[in-house]
């Protein structure tokens, strides 16, 4: 086969580049044929084929030509083949240009992100055993959450989507300093929904804030001051069952 699996993989991903690359193999190869044969042909209706491909899968934004007429006469197929594939070509040049600008546009934004990640102080510093630990308390928040009817549903999925984030973020080193608080005002919310549960809720926030306080005071090269402000704040509010009239207070 004139283009391996590997090579059409690549296609997808800088379509119009590949299509001229495509075309410049299969010209390379018609080169060395003496006139239009049945080779000719092969190579032809495998390049048409694979473009054609990514035409039909929307991946190449170009207005795609009549499909070529494969008669019974060899050399009037192989000009067919080509016409269409010639068209496709002279479409693609502008986007390849285009691609590659996208691309030398995002390796200069990856470049960026990492000058600006590289000279931002980390926020937290954790330890391996902290990691586990704060892995551990989100996997006992997740099912507390997941699908409780009483909970808000915006409520829900905020708080949802910030447990993901800190899941798929959380390293030793770490530069977004909102990213634990952010959840713990989620969290603050959630518990006036669960009555019988926010205790747990309460007990894992413990848990997350206290070693978060400690990687924030590492990172800083302070001592640490167990508890956060922001974790204590969270233990006061839980909701309890009315147990009759309260007595007034005289003033």
């Amino acid at each position: 086969m004139l283009f391996t699996p590997d090579f059409i993989a690549q296609m997808r991903l800088h379509p119009a580049a590949g299509v001229l690359k495509a075309c410049a193999l299969a010209d390379a190869r018609l080169d060395t044929r003496p006139g239009w044969d049945a080779e000719s042909f092969d190579i032809l209706s495998e390049a048409y084929a694979v473009v054609s491909a990514l035409i039909e899968a929307g991946l190449l934004q170009v207005q795609p030509p009549e499909a070529p007429v494969i008669g019974q006469r060899l050399r009037d197929n192989c000009v067919a083949l080509q016409q269409y594939l010639l068209q496709v070509r002279r479409d693609c040049v502008s986007l390849a240009q285009s691609e590659r600008i996208e691309r030398i546009r995002e390796r200069a934004r990856q470049s960026l992100d990492q000058a600006a990640t590289a000279s931002t102080p980390p926020a937290y510093l954790f330890t391996t055993a902290d990691i586990d630990a704060i892995r551990a308390a989100l996997g006992r928040l997740a099912p507390l959450i997941a699908q409780r009817e009483p909970i808000d549903a915006r409520v829900r999925l905020r708080t949802e989507r910030r447990l993901q984030q800190l899941q798929e973020t959380l390293n030793d080193s770490m530069t977004d300093f909102d990213l634990f608080w952010g959840l713990v005002g989620e969290l603050k919310m959630v518990v006036q929904y669960l009555p019988q549960d926010a205790r747990a809720v309460v007990q894992c926030l413990t848990e997350i804030s206290a070693l978060a306080s400690e990687a924030h005071a590492r990172a800083l090269d302070a001592p640490a001051h167990g508890a956060s402000p922001a974790a204590l704040a969270l233990d006061s509010p839980l909701p309890v069952e009315p147990a009759g009239d309260a007595p007034q207070v005289a003033t």
